[in-house]
């Protein structure tokens, strides 16, 4: 290429310097000769000018040359050093020049190309659009392009564009090829990608997937959409996307709303109903994405629905079983919480955060510790996390903290619930307060100190009174003595039961956990407490609470150990009930969600085979057409269903209603919406939604009627089998609350028993009050047992028997006084019924023993009133008696009484008033804001 353009500068400069010789000749001979001297110095002058003229053009011609010669070099650089190659082909596609960049693309010397067909070089496959392309090339005079696939040395595949324009001589064609490997191979891979979105896409059955364009038409449908909605492709493809919405979000513009977030914010998510094409109504969860191209500019939508409605069933159903589970709990007089399988605790009833005063977010996971002895934390952490690690049930007792800052013992009762496979996946726990129990196992030891002290016989007479069964050891755990209850209930003479032969009524699975216990406990000069199994003379097991107390000498050294078996049999059986009913209500949770599953089940398999009858009727209700589902299930043919024969299939409750709700269709035009009972093949009667529409013309005269029959019998048997369910739930929570009264009744006479016993007056009346109080207690639930709604107390109706129990119980002190009920008709939640209940028998008992002394005369008014605007509750005990004494402090008394009325007061974050005498009068407000409607 260099070569020839060098022959072409030089040809060009011989060719002009023989122009200008002819031209000097020419003008030589024209002119003449001069004529004289001053002629001729003026023809020298011409000639010197002349002169110079040509040495300046000729140094023009130099610079141009070098001007030239410097573009061809240039012209060169840029030719071979393009960004793409260039090719000169002649007709055969000979390649008569190329420049190192197309050498470089097709990775070969130019001089092994120059003389090569190019044709060669082309993938087989793209030959023949190559072969074409070079004809269009030297036929046109405009530009032509094609491309194609290059095969180089290595045989990789090289893809360029090939643009060609013949050049002026029509000879040779000039080609440039640009290298396009990397966008194909990216064409390719979007291909690919797009592709499995495709197979992706198709392959999602049980949710919808679509797109619409920036108007909300559809401009795609998968195959799960069409299960789920029922529109087929050719159907929907092109029309709007409103038709999924309910009549009332369309009217309320919610469609356009949602489009027009999505383009804003660029997502949308949403659970509302949505529609099938059947008119059905699902619950479905909905996410929008705005689809956009590089520049930003919108180009559509894409949406993704499923179908949520029968889990939104399960969480609602789920969650009122939890809502009464934690009624339940919370109306308990104990403290209770739930945990994981792991131990971390993820709630506590409404008793728990008022005892300790604490918040959820404090008590939350492993923030209980706070609330416990520090010295005791270890041992509770050690058994707690035994029984995490084992599966098996916790049962201790340890103080806890209450919000006044004092700690009381509590006995804690935690049990685990399993799957099938037996792993632990939540734990129950119930604490319950004994600190009483242990202040009176504290009186009855010293009691039997000081008995001791006095004389074994006393001792021995005062073992022998009491209901309990009485036991007593050497310091080795040597037994010495038991009293007669021990005789009586376990048939074993005196000699059978000393030493270790106590042993022998526990019961098979007891036993060595009782020795081993009790063998720690006169190792170690602890405490021995026990809950166990005693077998009865009769060969009846029942449960017992063994403890057992060193009695030690002045110089610390225990002398003897005695102890106590006190009956709990009752109370286990309450706890036990309290479990099952936990377990029973989880059993019928998971009951429920399986039955919701299963209906959910029935129904997509319903909708997958179309398996309802679709039905064809003329403008006079006339049958035309009926599906081949719908005549097998009632076993009658096309010509009978169009005699209206499909009305002797028809249920005789319903026949004539639903014959004559089709008629009175017929005749204004509406929607056909009914119910009604279908007689099957298979005899059995079948529960049809039966729903069609009008189809009317341009003129809106109704051409003809479509409609579907919709067996909905499993529906109906799921809705049966929910009502059985919570029919049984609450005859369930009435035989709780039964359960629970009984229990606390057991509990009042056990301690009433024991109060006869005592021959100390003050003790006597300790003992009593604890019998009230369990037994206001106890009423609550009875109240509630009998009522007809287990979340309120009709607080009138129980104080009346609440203060005519008092009335008896007092005996002489209440013979001669004389009480008015002014109780408004107030119901009161059960949160504040309870602590309300045992205020009033707080005051109304510290009425009737210190207000009328020597057996005077007088009156005790109780009342209770509601501001229904405020929520606000008034109670409000008044006597005429003596009143408090002057000067009395009443909010710094060491009165259990009065300290229990401001306690249970703060529990419903009251307050507590006195009244001016004459005698005393004591007012607690609160409101019922607070509490759970």
């Amino acid at each position: 290429m260099e070569i020839d353009k060098d022959k072409m500068l030089l040809t060009e400069a011989t060719e002009l310097r023989s122009h200008a010789e002819e031209r000097l000749h020419a003008k030589t001979a024209q002119m003449h000769p001069p004529r004289n001297e001053e002629e001729t110095q003026r023809l020298v002058h011409e000639l010197e000018v002349h002169q110079i003229e040509l040495e300046m053009q000729g140094e023009e011609f130099r610079q141009a040359r070098d001007e030239a010669e410097a573009a061809l070099e240039k012209y060169a650089d840029l030719y071979d050093f393009a960004p793409v190659g260039y090719f000169s082909l002649d007709h055969e596609g000979i390649i008569r020049s190329v420049n190192l960049t197309g050498a470089s693309l097709l990775e070969v010397e130019r001089s092994r190309l120059l003389g090569r067909r190019f044709g060669l070089l082309v993938a087989d496959e793209a030959r023949p659009f190559f072969t074409e392309f070079l004809g269009k090339v030297f036929k046109s005079p405009d530009k032509e392009a094609c491309e194609v696939a290059l095969l180089k040395e290595g045989n990789s595949p090289l893809f360029v564009r090939i643009e060609g324009v013949v050049a002026a001589s029509g000879q040779e064609c000039r080609i440039v090829l640009i290298n396009i490997t990397e966008r194909k191979l990216a064409e390719e891979k979007l291909r690919e990608s797009e592709e499995r979105l495709r197979l992706l896409i198709d392959g999602a059955k049980d949710c919808a997937i679509f797109m619409l364009d920036i108007d909300g038409r559809v401009t795609s449908w998968n195959e799960g959409a069409k299960r789920l909605m029922g529109w087929d492709a050719r159907e929907i493809l092109g029309r709007n996307f409103s038709l999924f919405y309910t009549e009332e979000a369309v009217v309320a513009g919610q469609p356009e709303h949602e489009l027009e977030i999505t383009a804003a914010d660029g997502r949308f998510e949403e659970e509302g109903w949505r529609v099938h094409k059947d008119g059905s109504k699902f619950m479905a969860d909905v996410m929008t994405n705005a689809i956009r191209d590089e520049s930003g500019k919108l180009r559509g939508f894409s949406k993704i629905t499923r179908d949520i409605t029968a889990r939104k069933r399960a969480d609602e159903a789920l969650r009122e079983s939890e809502e009464q589970f934690r009624a339940l709990a919370d109306s308990i007089p104990n403290l209770a919480w739930r945990a994981n399988g792991d131990g971390y605790i993820t709630w506590y009833n409404r008793r728990w955060y008022e005892y300790t005063g604490t918040t959820p977010e404090q008590m939350e996971g492993w923030g209980w510790q706070t609330v416990h002895d520090p010295n005791e934390l270890p041992k509770v952490l050690e058994r707690w996390q035994a029984s995490i690690a084992t599966g098996e049930s916790f049962d201790m007792t340890f103080p806890l903290r209450g919000a006044d800052g004092v700690f009381r013992q509590f006995l804690t009762r935690v049990v685990p619930l399993k799957d099938s496979a037996g792993h632990v996946q939540q734990w129950f726990g119930t604490n319950t307060d004994v600190s009483a129990l242990k202040r009176d196992e504290e009186m009855l030891r010293q009691q039997s100190e000081a008995a001791l002290l006095l004389s074994e016989q006393e001792f021995r007479s005062l073992a022998e009174a009491m209901p309990q069964i009485v036991w007593a050891t050497r310091p080795d755990g040597w037994n010495i003595y038991f009293n007669q209850q021990w005789v009586d209930y376990t048939g074993l003479t005196m000699e059978e039961s000393y030493g270790h032969g106590w042993n022998t009524p526990f019961h098979p699975d007891d036993k060595q956990r009782a020795w081993d216990a009790w063998q720690r406990a006169t190792q170690h000069n602890e405490r021995y407490s026990l809950e166990c199994r005693l077998r009865r003379a009769d060969g009846v097991y029942r449960w017992w609470l063994i403890r057992g107390e060193p009695m030690r000498g002045a110089d610390g050294e225990i002398l003897k150990w005695f102890g106590t078996c006190t009956d709990i049999e009752e109370l286990k059986r309450a706890e036990i009930a309290l479990h099952e009913a936990n377990a029973l209500l989880e059993q019928r949770v998971d009951e429920r969600t399986a039955a919701l599953r299963k209906s959910e089940a029935l129904y997509r398999g319903i909708g997958e085979s179309i398996d309802y009858g679709v039905w064809v009727c003329a403008p006079d209700g006339r049958n035309i057409y009926a599906s081949e589902s719908f005549l097998k299930m009632v076993g009658i043919t096309q010509e009978q269903c169009s005699n209206f024969g499909w009305g002797d299939v028809l249920h005789p409750d319903d026949a004539e209603r639903t014959i004559k709700a089709w008629q009175e269709c017929v005749r204004t035009g509406g929607t056909w919406d009914i119910e009604h009972r279908f007689l099957g093949t298979d005899g059995q009667w079948h529960h049809v939604l039966a729903r069609g529409v009008p189809v009317r013309n341009e003129q809106g005269e109704i051409t003809f009627w479509a409609g579907i029959n919709l067996d909905i019998s499993q529906l109906k048997q799921a809705e049966e089998q929910i009502k059985t369910s919570l029919a049984e739930k609450e005859v369930m929570m009435r035989e709780i609350h039964h359960r629970v009264k009984n229990n606390l009744q057991v509990i009042s006479s056990l301690v009433s028993l024991q109060a006869d016993t005592l021959a100390d007056e003050r003790m006597r009346g300790v003992f009593c009050d604890v019998r009230d109080r369990v037994r206001a207690m106890a009423l609550v639930h009875e109240t509630l047992y009998q009522a007809g709604d287990l979340a309120y107390l009709n607080f009138a109706d129980y104080a009346a028997s609440l203060l005519q129990y008092l009335w008896r119980s007092y005996g002489a002190l209440a013979e001669k006084v004389r009480f008015n009920l002014a109780i408004a008709p107030v119901t009161l939640p059960i949160e504040a019924a309870v602590p309300c209940g045992l205020i009033l028998n707080e005051l109304a008992g510290n009425t009737l023993k210190h207000a009328f002394p020597n057996g005077s005369n007088g009156e005790v008014t109780v009342g209770l009133e509601l501001d229904p605007e405020t929520q606000t509750v008034c109670l409000r005990v008044r006597d005429n008696g003596v009143g408090l004494p002057a000067g009395l402090e009443w909010r710094q008394s060491h009165s259990l009484g009065l300290r229990l009325v401001l306690m249970l007061a703060g529990q419903l974050r009251g307050t507590v008033e006195t009244g001016p005498g004459p005698g005393a009068e004591f007012r607690v407000t609160f409101s019922l804001k607070g509490f759970k409607s």
